[in-house]
């Protein structure tokens, strides 16, 4: 979403990178993003230090700091 129009998604990219945010820091494995999180209670669950979960929010991150 952010590579196809970021400001018509920025709400939706805003909403994904603090729910992220919030897995790596409070939810399952401090520092690592779950295999799963439900959108309706974030919950981890899978695996709960997945990484490229982790190396998705990185890029994600990257992405937000260019603008």
């Amino acid at each position: 979403m952010a590579d196809l129009d970021r400001k018509k998604y920025h709400h939706f990219i805003d909403s994904i990178f603090h729910a992220s945010q919030n897995e790596m820091l409070f939810s399952g494995c401090i520092g690592h993003s779950a295999e799963l999180s439900s959108a309706s209670k974030q919950k981890s669950e899978g695996c709960v230090a997945q990484a490229w979960s982790a190396a998705t929010f990185v890029e994600l991150a990257e992405k937000i700091n260019k603008l």
